[in-house]
């Protein structure tokens, strides 16, 4: 199996093998150590061991890989790379050529679209990738169901603007639903 080089978003080196993500600990002349990025969050032990392009050891993590998270990694990178290649593209024309390049396996990550309106939103779909609640309101299982989606930054910001632009549209609801119903503030001249 071979690993794939991205950046993190600070523009550090990250290495991704195995279904794991890795960032450089340390580097001599004959080779770098790699630990892993759940060594703060979970305590995680796993290190691997590069020199010259060839892994030399890779022991055990205490967690499952996430294929899923490196995928957005990925996404995100393609989104930089394609962003500082091409100033003269819109954002919406750099976000669907990045889109345009996600493998198609990597939609076998998400759930089915529910069939009805009795579905149950798993916890991982509620929370940012960074995860912060995503998901501020459920009104629950009914037949008029109303989800409301935002951050608890984002709501703050709103409280702190005195003009909100409403728009409702039918055609971008997804088919379970009526409406789709967005509210945007105007920040330092920002929408």
């Amino acid at each position: 199996m071979t690993f794939q080089m991205l950046k993190t978003e600070k523009g550090k080196d990250m290495l991704c093998y195995d279904g794991y993500i890795f960032l450089k600990e340390k580097e001599n002349d004959t080779k770098s150590i790699w630990k892993c990025n759940q060594y703060y969050k979970n305590k995680c032990r796993g290190r691997l061991h590069l020199s010259e392009g060839k892994i030399l050891k890779n022991t055990d993590h205490n967690h499952v890989p996430n294929s899923s998270e490196i995928q957005v990694k990925k996404t995100l990178n393609k989104l930089k790379d394609i962003a500082s290649n091409n100033s003269d593209m819109s954002t919406q024309s750099v976000i669907g050529s990045a889109l345009n390049r996600i493998p198609i396996e990597s939609s076998g990550q998400l759930p089915n679209n529910p069939t009805d309106l009795n579905f149950i939103i798993p916890d991982e779909m509620t929370k940012t990738i960074d995860g912060n609640l995503f998901l501020q309101y459920d009104s629950g299982i009914n037949t008029e169901r109303i989800l409301i989606f935002s951050t608890t930054r984002l709501l703050y910001l709103m409280t702190q603007c005195d003009n909100w632009f409403c728009d409702g549209t039918f055609s971008s609801a997804p088919s379970l639903f009526y409406q789709l119903y967005t509210i945007h503030a105007v920040q330092y001249s920002n929408v």
